[in-house]
């Protein structure tokens, strides 16, 4: 669910994995995986809700650890959501 948007706006999601850097000890992330962009036209009124529905083809992550699935809307990291995979 999105808000606070006006017009058409590409929307993108991209899978990245999140590691410590050794010597520095900050995150370092990569991508992992992206879907394909998609259009929504979004309107004029930035109040409204609108509800989105991406697919993320299915992705065989590389190892254990801490990823985030973040959404793009046209180049902007709008928001994510961290996943730990056991």
């Amino acid at each position: 669910m999105v808000t606070d948007g006006q017009g058409e706006i590409e929307f993108q999601l991209e899978l990245r994995s999140v590691t410590l850097a050794a010597e520095s000890g900050r995150e370092a992330e990569g991508i992992v995986a992206r879907s394909r962009a998609d259009s929504t036209d979004l309107g004029n009124d930035p109040l409204r809700f609108r509800f989105l529905s991406l697919m993320m083809p299915p992705v065989k992550l590389p190892s254990k650890g801490v990823y985030r699935l973040y959404l793009i809307g046209d180049g902007t990291e709008i928001g994510y959501c961290t996943l730990l995979a056991r």
